[in-house]
């Protein structure tokens, strides 16, 4: 659940961000909730809401992205594609940092501290951290079901959830995204909302 105190802060009232060591997210490959859909026939296409928006934004994509494409026959259910992002450093990973920018203005893909990678992962490490934040931490649903990402003693992860969206686009192809939902809030008619937390980060030219 969201810890609506995050809602007040400002340059005046703020509130001090820990650094999140733990792991971001599984890939698409490695999801037991996936194979489950697959062993029921349930679509031909899977893949991630990250590589989804990618594909569909490709012709306006500035910087390059890596997706990885795995398509496997199940032999009487059919063949299946599975679509997600390489697990390798990939700029999917990273935050844009030019949101507030010129429209023609880019920072520099150098290797300076204020080159484009280095700001993305920045910012990256900010959404990372605040998302690990902004969650009430004695407040999540528990469920009667195994953990299929069960943590190491060692190992933390980011607490999200996944919703399975199915798409027809026509007969004998059907598309399932992975969409992840980061937390709920509940409304006056105690009824939960599903929301998604992101940053926006400012860019400045005199930094």
């Amino acid at each position: 659940m969201f810890n609506k105190e995050w809602e007040k802060c400002s340059t005046r009232k703020f509130k001090k961000l820990s650094k999140f060591k733990g792991k971001k997210d599984i890939n698409i490959f490695e999801d037991d909730n996936i194979k489950d859909l697959v062993m029921g026939q349930k679509a031909n296409v899977y893949m991630t809401d990250k590589a989804a928006a990618a594909i569909m934004c490709s012709s306006k994509a500035v910087w390059s992205w890596d997706l990885e494409f795995k398509k496997q026959n199940f032999g009487k259910l059919g063949t299946v594609l599975f679509v997600d992002k390489r697990d390798e450093e990939n700029m999917m990973d990273f935050e844009n940092v030019s949101e507030t920018a010129l429209h023609d203005f880019l920072p520099l893909d150098d290797d300076s501290k204020n080159g484009v990678r280095q700001l993305m992962k920045e910012a990256s490490q900010i959404q990372q951290d605040y998302l690990h934040a902004a969650l009430k931490k004695d407040d999540f649903e528990e469920y009667d079901l195994d953990d299929p990402n069960e943590e190491d003693e060692d190992e933390v992860f980011t607490r999200l959830a996944y919703r399975y969206k199915f798409y027809k686009l026509k007969d004998g192809l059907t598309v399932c995204i992975r969409c992840q939902v980061h937390c709920y809030n509940k409304k006056d008619d105690g009824t939960k909302e599903y929301s998604n937390l992101f940053i926006l980060p400012e860019w400045n030219e005199q930094r």
